[in-house]
C-alpha cells in the first residue's frame, strides 16, 4: 500500500492575520496512482487572492511497511 500525505497551509497575510494547517492521508494500491495524485495536486501550486489569503499544498508518497509497530 502507498500513502499520500498532504500538508495544507493557509495564511492570512493581512495585518493581524492568522494561520492554519492540516494533514490528510489517502491510501493507494500502487505507487503510480499515488504519484499521479501527488503530482496533480502539486501542479495547482500556490494561490493568493485579493484579500491576502494564501494557501499551499504539499504532498509526499510513502510506502507503508507490512510490519506493524515499527516507528
Amino acid at each position: 500500500m502507498w500513502t499520500l500525505v498532504l500538508f495544507t497551509m493557509l495564511a492570512n497575510t493581512a495585518a493581524g492575520g492568522g494561520a492554519q494547517s492540516t494533514v490528510t492521508v489517502l491510501e493507494f494500491n500502487s505507487e503510480a496512482a499515488c504519484t499521479s495524485a501527488a503530482k496533480s495536486l502539486a501542479e495547482q501550486g500556490a494561490y493568493m487572492n485579493e484579500t491576502s489569503i494564501y494557501y499551499r499544498i504539499f504532498g509526499k508518497c510513502i510506502q507503508r511497511s507490512s510490519v506493524r509497530g515499527r516507528f
